[in-house]
């Protein structure tokens, strides 16, 4: 087997922070639901605003999936629909969970 021909394309070290960068972001993005019902518990936003911020909402997630995904329409798609998903369970959990 000639090696010359085949090369590494990346390092164990690239593919190493790649993996942990995905996991904090990750981890970031499950908080949502949970930040979204604390900022509606403290009363600094309302539980029904999170309804009316929708639209800026779906945009913010698809610029944020455009950012960290590769140019890739499906992969995008893939990212953006389990946060929509989080962001509607928040606002539903806050609406539940608004004090009183």
């Amino acid at each position: 087997m000639n090696v010359d021909i085949v090369s590494p394309q990346y390092t164990f070290s690239e593919y190493l922070g790649f993996v942990m960068m995905l996991t904090i972001i990750l981890g970031g993005v499950f908080q949502m639901p949970l930040l979204m019902v604390f900022l509606s518990r403290i009363g600094l936003v309302q539980p029904r605003a999170w309804g009316k911020w929708r639209r800026a909402a779906v945009v913010g997630n698809l610029v944020f999936a455009a950012v960290v995904t590769p140019a890739d329409v499906m992969t995008m798609l893939l990212v953006t629909v389990p946060m929509l998903a989080l962001y509607e369970a928040g606002a539903l959990a806050a609406r539940l969970m608004a004090a009183p």
